[in-house]
């Protein structure tokens, strides 16, 4: 299946340096690490069909693990580069473009986060547990319905329609995997976001066409040490709005088995 590279969404990236400046201070990030960013137009794929029952997600197993609570926050780009500077310049590499991300103090993040939401930015809050050496993944997507195919049965007078309708998933995706790296604790972080952007007409009679969904796909992925509490502002994604991008910021706290095991409830609650 042919891909297209979506040089337009790394451009657009690279554009918000340019941005005026806004009313936030910077966030005093602290040590950094670098951001993986990648980006296409592609159409559907048979991974983003989804039956309409989805199966139970299985819990974590209770034990030695990492609590990751996640803010996802839509924002002008001027406010975003007022913010964290170091998000909107990326660097062209041969694997594709690389920003930094940082740690941050977990009490002004959470200042500026609630700052954000009083303003209307707030998009997402996920939340999730890790057990220590294994991942967790939350989506938050939603589900469309499109005619996959159909079949037109009938005489030269009289036609009737049989349409296959079939469902595409989209939205996002977030994966945590920490790890023990000697007596270090590190933890690799994985956003996927992917976004439809226009149908593809195949076939089209005079009450039915068929379409191709066509997704933006957006990923970061960037891995660093964790303390016992830390907070991390990873990277920006484009936003849903013109001239705006999304920004994940996570909060982790290394937790006890007796305290994950009393934080499973939380993870059955929908996640918004």
């Amino acid at each position: 299946m042919r891909c297209l590279p979506a040089s337009c969404l790394a451009l657009s990236l690279i554009a918000a340096c340019q941005s005026a400046p806004a009313r936030f201070h910077p966030l005093p990030l602290e040590e950094r690490f670098p951001v993986s960013y990648e980006g296409r137009i592609a159409p559907l794929a048979d991974a983003d069909r989804k039956s309409v029952a989805e199966p139970a997600v299985a819990l974590p197993v209770p034990g030695a693990s990492v609590v990751f609570r996640s803010t996802i926050v839509e924002l002008p780009l001027a406010e975003a580069r007022a913010l964290a500077p170091e998000l909107l310049a990326p660097v062209p590499t041969s694997s594709g473009l690389q920003m930094q991300g940082g740690h941050v103090d977990a009490a002004f993040l959470r200042s500026t986060l609630r700052r954000l939401a009083n303003s209307g930015c707030l998009r997402a809050e996920p939340f999730t547990i890790a057990r220590i050496g294994t991942s967790s993944t939350i989506s938050l997507c939603a589900q469309t319905a499109y005619v996959s195919a159909f079949k037109i049965a009938g005489t030269l007078w009289s036609k009737v329609m049989d349409p296959e309708v079939e469902v595409f998933q989209y939205g996002t995706t977030l994966t945590f995997t920490p790890q023990r790296d000697g007596d270090a604790l590190t933890v690799s972080i994985d956003w996927l976001k992917s976004d439809p952007v226009r149908p593809i007409t195949l076939a089209r009679t005079d009450s039915v066409a068929l379409q191709v969904p066509v997704f933006t796909r957006e990923r970061l992925s960037a891995s660093t040490r964790l303390g016992e509490h830390d907070a991390l502002v990873v990277g920006v994604l484009q936003g849903r709005e013109p001239d705006t991008v999304m920004m994940l910021c996570v909060e982790t706290d290394v937790v006890s088995p007796q305290v994950a095991a009393a934080q499973l409830p939380e993870l059955e609650r929908p996640q918004r």
